[in-house]
């Protein structure tokens, strides 16, 4: 299979799942239904409308009680499906109890592999809160009142937005992510890792530096998981967390040190045997047909008799819609907090709240002062800053560390792709603020290595992707043969070299004509040589780990766009070393008889 189809190789793998069909929006009896909205700005939906890959990813509903007055506290669901599938639907249960507790309900849809999506489908889940205050009034819901709950890779996604603040950036997608202060004080703002030209050694921020709806707050108040990740990086100014847990399980990891900073920490325990001692993933919310079983749940002072979805709903009227509601705390831009020289801040909460903020040290108070505009600080400065509403606690106080250092370059151009054409060459170079950058490129078409490093989608010389084009990570040139027709989202990258934080931009690049597909002009054909030749399903990183150390040492030129220990993991091959590779993953699998792998066919 050519790089040309890995996207819909890659949209075959999940779309097999009965919840990845075409979309039906569910509506819930008796509440008020806003279903399939838009809650980003057009540049970044393709028109796409059918497709369960398509626009869907970025569209959320939202289900208000009919009964009573409102304005309602709103509660999110943002689905697992690790990363790569699932959606909003199939939570009426649970909102129905919700909106039995005078809370409405909100089912949020977010951006999926195989896209390039990290860190951005973080980003989206705080631009969806933004819609959500942006247009509360429209809605009936309450803007200083908003939790989520985020079930599997939804848990960690709403973790991961929620508890790093602009002090903090990610490496390689999902996992890993430093403290810059710290950083920037050990290391001058560069990451030394074993390859510097993988994703490893690009630094991303884990806040949006460019919110797609600025002066709205895209904080929370309150929330619940059963898997999360930053934690530890939470304090007093985080939301109140509810974690899942079977009943005699460990304390999280991360709890000594959250409950430490300040945050506040409930562990709902689930009374079933078959969770007795252990964490919990997915796990039930109601029993079948009433009565006791596996959803049984001890509540919040510990007292069995509830369910886990009426212990969820529970907490969310405690932390939401009753006087222990806390304010969420205010956002600090810019973001990264990175300046060389005197720079504007500009704090942000949710309508209705005050700011009260401090820059010389100091935690604020409700008698601080107060913020109206913004203000100027030095490198070096540390402005605190506290949220005030009537009827609510205050929030804890946010604390941004602004670092005397140059800020991360930003793409200057162009301002818009030139449309492409199936079949005719095309070029396009991205400029910079600065001399000397790396290229990086993500969105809608994913990297694939040009060459035959082990276990990373990133080369050093270029960038390959589907539909034939190349990016060329030292000039900034675009440049292929497109055989796809398509609006494309392409988010480019550039870091002042290897191991640095980088800038970003999105583009909306559009390609017409017909789809050539393997008919594809022969010189793009003969430099596009690397082919998806098979799945491993579902194994464990060593095996994995190992697998891939085995093809490295018989130096065969196979990779992965994924991550070791992803549900579906692709291997990718040269098409020279196809015959050789394909020998060597036989042999090792027959070894492992309970691993699962799936081979494709060979394509000429």
């Amino acid at each position: 299979m050519r790089l040309t189809a890995l996207l819909a190789c890659c949209s075959a793998l999940v779309a097999a799942d009965p919840a990845e069909k075409p979309i039906k929006h569910t509506e819930i009896q008796g509440m008020n239904n806003f279903i399939g909205l838009r809650y980003l700005p057009d540049d970044r939906y393709s028109g796409d409308a059918v497709s369960p890959r398509g626009d869907y990813e970025m569209l959320l509903s939202v289900h208000v009680p009919k009964e009573g007055k409102g304005p309602f506290p709103v509660v999110i669901y943002v689905h697992g499906g690790s990363y790569t599938s699932y959606n909003k639907e199939g939570q009426t249960e649970l909102a129905k109890e919700l909106a039995g507790r005078g809370i409405a309900f909100c089912g949020f849809n977010y951006v999926l592999k195989p896209k390039g999506i990290f860190p951005q489908c973080w980003w989206d889940f705080p631009n969806a809160v933004r819609f959500l205050r942006k247009n509360a009034a429209t809605y009936n819901i309450d803007p200083l009142r908003i939790g989520a709950y985020g079930i599997s890779a939804g848990g960690w996604l709403i973790s991961s937005a929620a508890m790093a603040n602009g002090d903090h950036a990610a490496t390689r997608m999902q996992g890993g992510s430093v403290h810059l202060p710290s950083f920037f004080a050990k290391n001058n703002g560069v990451l030394v890792t074993k390859n510097q030209d993988d994703e490893w050694a690009w630094l991303k921020p884990i806040r949006d530096p460019a919110p797609a709806w600025p002066g709205e707050s895209g904080g929370v108040s309150a929330l619940s998981w059963d898997f999360c990740y930053f934690v530890e990086r939470g304090d007093r100014a985080s939301p109140a967390v509810q974690q899942w847990a079977g009943q005699g399980a460990a304390k999280p990891g991360y709890a000594d040190a959250f409950v430490a900073a300040g945050g506040r920490l409930t562990i709902t325990d689930l009374t079933d045997q078959k969770f007795a001692g252990k964490g919990v993933h997915v796990p039930p919310f109601f029993n079948r047909g009433g009565g006791k079983g596996e959803a049984d749940a001890l509540d919040l002072d510990g007292k069995p008799g509830k369910t886990l979805g009426a212990v969820v709903a529970d907490f969310f009227v405690r932390e939401l819609a009753s006087p222990s509601a806390r304010v969420p705390a205010p956002e600090v831009f810019p973001v990264p907090h990175l300046i060389s020289g005197p720079a504007p801040v500009t704090l942000v909460a949710p309508r209705g709240a005050t700011i009260r903020y401090t820059t010389d040290g100091t935690t604020p108070t409700e008698t601080s002062l107060e913020y109206k505009s913004p203000f100027s600080v030095a490198p070096g400065t540390t402005v605190q800053a506290i949220a005030i509403a009537p009827g609510m606690q205050s929030s804890g106080a946010i604390k941004a560390e602004f670092i005397n250092a140059a800020p991360a370059p930003t793409v200057t151009g162009p301002e818009s792709l030139p449309p492409g054409e199936t079949g005719k060459p095309y070029s396009a170079t991205f400029t910079a603020n600065q001399a000397k950058v790396r290229w990086n490129m993500q969105g809608d078409l994913v990297a694939f290595v040009a060459g035959g490093k082990k276990n990373t989608v990133y080369s050093k010389d270029d960038y390959t992707y589907p539909n034939h084009m190349r990016l060329d990570a030292d000039t900034g040139v675009w440049s292929g043969t497109p055989t796809r027709p398509g609006s494309f989202w392409i988010q480019v990258w550039v870091a002042g070299g290897p191991g640095m934080l980088g800038g970003y931009r999105n583009y909306r690049w559009t390609v017409s004509g017909k789809d050539l597909g393997d008919q594809a002009p022969a010189a793009v054909e003969a430099a596009d040589r690397n082919q998806v030749f098979a799945t491993l399903k579902h194994w464990p990183a060593e095996p994995a780990t190992a697998l891939l150390d085995a093809f490295s040492a018989a130096k065969l030129r196979v990779l992965t766009p994924g991550k070791v220990g992803d549900p579906a993991l692709l291997l990718v091959v040269h098409a020279d070393d196809r015959t050789k590779a394909e020998t060597l993953l036989k042999d090792f699998s027959a070894k492992r008889p309970e691993l699962s792998v799936s081979i494709e066919s060979a394509k000429p």
